[in-house]
């Protein structure tokens, strides 16, 4: 088990160094936010499937995969953070985008990623407050 656990981070490690290295095709910015003197800014990758922030002073990026296992169902499969940079709430706003993301586009959120249904389970009033994002469905 660790060591399937160890190789899917080390898989996951080595895409998120790729993808700071490759061009991304089908960007698409979905938000941005100001503080603290940083602009975190959220793209979407269509043809990778993922959203990610570029982090500044650096070639990283934070990024959050996902695929459809279904034609109406986005499944959060990975958030990723490097470690320098954690702690910040940039896996909050790569989540909050891909929720956008879903209800735009009426769709069913699978949380395979244990941050993102953490990030779910803690934000619950958020969400039901949110005109946007109140009707999302949740599936397993």
């Amino acid at each position: 088990m660790f060591c399937r656990i160890a190789s899917r981070a080390r898989l996951l490690s080595n895409a998120l160094d790729q993808s700071a290295k490759s061009p991304v095709v089908g960007r698409m910015m979905t938000s941005s936010k100001k503080g603290s003197g940083d602009d975190l800014t959220v793209e979407h990758d269509l043809t990778g499937r993922s959203f990610f922030i570029p982090l500044a002073q650096s070639e990283k990026k934070a990024v959050l995969h996902y695929t459809f296992p279904k034609e109406n169902i986005i499944d959060l499969q990975a958030t990723l953070v490097p470690e320098e940079f954690r702690g910040q709430g940039i896996a909050a706003k790569l989540v909050d985008s891909a929720l956008h993301y879903a209800a735009d586009n009426d769709l069913k959120v699978k949380l395979t990623c244990w941050y993102t249904a953490e990030y779910v389970d803690h934000n619950q009033k958020k969400i039901q407050n949110s005109e946007k994002l109140r009707d999302l469905e949740f599936v397993n």
